[in-house]
């Protein structure tokens, strides 16, 4: 490979190698080279931007038009992105993920993309970020079009996807847990399938949401005093038998209410104040890219 020399120089070797490591056991050759041409342009760019991408495509074109012609014709090629996907997911859970606990934990969260486009991720917390692993680029006029059925179809094929993939990769009786914010909490299908497979999860939910505990239903609003229960009735008409966290506490803005199907009352406590980092990382990816652009 022939690269030019710009004023920001990046040495392709280190990034040549861990994509090869990476990716080789699934794509082939061509598709391999133009993923490394194509991250090394982004890595030398200074925004998200074809013209600027293409103008430091590390080929051996004479002229920016025939840099962004390659550009662009690399990028219509069929990629096999699935594929890829799941080999990042597995190589970062086999390098990073080194955990022998009894949970590792799934951040999963949505952000707006450029375009009217949104993605769900799901990440795995790495200092104080978060490390994508996994997602789905969709819009809305996809799910009025009928490409998906619906918003929570998305969600429900895209953790039980997410679960399957995370459980492989982990270490033997670690078992992966899906963390979510109260955004997630108006999908209660998705809850109940979670409880029906018994896909260990724990979710942020809005203080609105009735509850029963020991036979008294009350919206947990009216729940004021820090306190875990093993056993509670979640949401009236759906009638999932859960647990929760209630969390009033002078640290936070807002009482926290958590439920889970598995975690126990120190696990919660411990595992979601994680989901945050998820949140750093999609202000990085934003900032430093240009897709808040």
């Amino acid at each position: 490979m022939k690269t030019e020399h710009h004023p920001k120089q990046v040495s392709p070797d280190k990034i040549i190698t861990t994509l090869t490591e990476i990716f080789n056991s699934v794509l082939n050759k061509p598709a391999l080279k133009n993923l490394i041409y194509v991250t090394l342009a982004i890595t030398l760019a200074n925004t998200f931007r074809i013209c600027e991408i293409a103008r430091h495509l590390p080929t051996e074109a004479k002229t920016d038009k025939a840099r962004k012609t390659r550009l662009l014709r690399l990028l219509n090629r069929a990629f096999p992105f699935e594929n890829a996907m799941q080999c990042w997911l597995a190589f970062v859970l086999n390098r990073v993920d080194k955990t022998r606990k009894k949970y590792a934990s799934i951040l999963i969260d949505e952000t707006k993309l450029i375009g009217g486009y949104k993605a769900i991720v799901a990440a795995i917390p790495f200092g104080q970020r978060a490390i994508p692993i996994y997602w789905l680029i969709y819009s809305n006029d996809e799910i009025n079009e009928m490409k998906y059925r619906s918003h929570n179809q998305i969600i429900e094929t895209f953790c039980s996807t997410v679960y399957r993939l995370t459980s492989a990769g982990l270490p033997k009786g670690c078992q992966p847990v899906l963390i979510f914010d109260r955004g997630f909490a108006r999908a209660r299908y998705v809850i109940k399938y979670f409880n029906e497979h018994k896909m260990p999860f724990l979710m942020r939910v809005p203080k609105n949401v009735g509850v029963e505990i020991e036979g008294v239903s009350k919206p947990l609003k009216e729940i004021t005093d820090t306190r875990f229960y093993a056993s509670v009735i979640y949401h009236r008409t759906e009638r999932l038998a859960l647990r929760l966290y209630a969390i009033i506490d002078v640290q936070y803005d807002d009482p926290m209410y958590l439920i889970s199907n598995q975690l126990s009352k120190m696990q919660i406590r411990t595992y979601y104040p994680q989901r945050m980092k998820i949140e750093h990382g999609f202000r990085d990816i934003k900032s430093c890219f240009g897709f808040g652009d």
